[in-house]
């Protein structure tokens, strides 16, 4: 029986740090925006990108999600789903 794929954990570790990184950049873009429109943008968009590298990064360090159970790759979850096989 084949194994299943998994995400490898440096993997994981770049993506959480790229998430930091693009949150971080968008919430300064929002001190630097002139228009009030785009500084509510930028934030929020900021705001979701570090809810996203704080989720990344739980799997990342192999953290445990609401039920308890070991948390696993995220992408794995939805490659399952039959929409999403081609």
């Amino acid at each position: 029986m084949a194994a299943k794929p998994q995400i490898p954990d440096h993997l994981l570790w770049i993506m959480t740090v790229g998430l930091v990184g693009l949150g971080l950049w968008r919430i300064a873009e929002a001190f630097v925006t002139p228009e009030a429109k785009d500084k509510a943008k930028s934030a929020i968009v900021g705001v979701i990108f570090l809810a996203l590298s704080f989720s990344t990064l739980t799997f990342a360090r192999g953290g445990s999600s609401s039920d308890g159970k070991k948390a696993s790759s995220l992408p794995l979850l939805c490659l399952k789903c039959p929409v999403a096989r081609f």
